[in-house]
């Protein structure tokens, strides 16, 4: 994605970054997993990233946002490594 963007609604996936996901999409689909939907998170290429992948699905899939899936460290680690945000 461009990591040089100021806002988040910025931060969009490269060509690059689309090409690489339509080639995991179409790998995706290829193994013959049932798969039911596709979770993301609420960032624009988390979006971005989750309809590129079901545009390349033989059987389009519901996409559901989720505000959990954010980026950072769910947890603080043990032992504490001073990284996380919430500490």
């Amino acid at each position: 994605y461009f990591d040089n963007a100021r806002a988040a609604e910025d931060m969009r996936l490269t060509a690059l970054g689309q090409e690489q996901l339509r080639y995991t999409g179409q790998r995706l689909n290829r193994m013959n997993i049932s798969f039911d939907r596709l979770i993301h998170s609420t960032m624009v290429r988390a979006r971005e990233s989750a309809q590129i992948i079901n545009e390349q699905f033989d059987r389009q899939l519901p996409l559901i946002e989720d505000a959990n899936l954010i980026e950072g460290i769910p947890i603080a680690p043990l032992p504490y490594a001073g990284i996380s945000q919430h500490y």
